[in-house]
């Protein structure tokens, strides 16, 4: 029970913490790089409350946001800069990309159309078109028997493949292939900070 409390207590001080940080931020609104199951949309009041938002979601690992001006509309998205494109067409948008120092809950990370192949060990696949899924899948399927490190999703189809290493281990090498995505798992989760 105290240690509860004391978790609570942090993801507080975190979520309080994270909207004094200094988010990346500009006109125009974030498309991402997958085309399914990317984004959570609601109205809110303030692009202050979109981002508090985006730190208190727990269905999936907030990255950035969209808000618009006009109406409130407020995007959760699970990819940030790292892979999805500025679109500046509409100046009623306005971006903010999540940082590091945003709380314990730290994004994903990956390079735009890369691919890991090499190096790595797939250990399942499933169909899904939803990117959240896919990470849900890495993060809280407990059947899975082994350590998951990033995962591979197809950028508009519903292959998701559940991968042992990440792409900055020893031997991984990622390949460019436009067809596909992979994500780091977040340091913070699987644990790698504290051994």
């Amino acid at each position: 029970m105290v240690l509860l409390k004391l978790q609570v207590a942090v993801f507080v001080l975190a979520t309080v913490d994270a909207l004094t940080c200094d988010w990346t931020s500009g006109v125009g609104k974030l498309d991402p790089y997958i085309t399914s199951g990317n984004i959570k949309s609601f109205s809110v009041n303030s692009e202050d409350e979109c981002r508090a938002q985006c730190m208190q979601q727990t269905s999936f690992i907030c990255a950035s946001i969209n808000y618009r001006t006009g109406d409130g509309n407020c995007q959760l998205l699970a990819e940030n800069t790292q892979t999805a494109t500025i679109s500046s067409s509409d100046s009623q948008w306005r971006y903010s990309v999540r940082p590091e120092c945003a709380g314990i809950w730290q994004p994903w990370t990956a390079t735009r159309g890369d691919y890991l192949n090499s190096g790595v060990q797939k250990y399942n696949q499933i169909s899904t078109l939803d990117l959240r899924d896919c990470m849900s899948v890495c993060l809280q399927d407990e059947t899975i028997s082994y350590n998951c490190s990033s995962i591979v999703k197809s950028v508009s189809g519903d292959q998701c493949e559940i991968v042992n290493k990440r792409s900055d281990d020893t031997g991984v090498i990622p390949e460019v292939n436009t067809d596909y995505q992979y994500f780091n798992l977040p340091l913070w989760y699987s644990g790698t900070l504290y051994e």
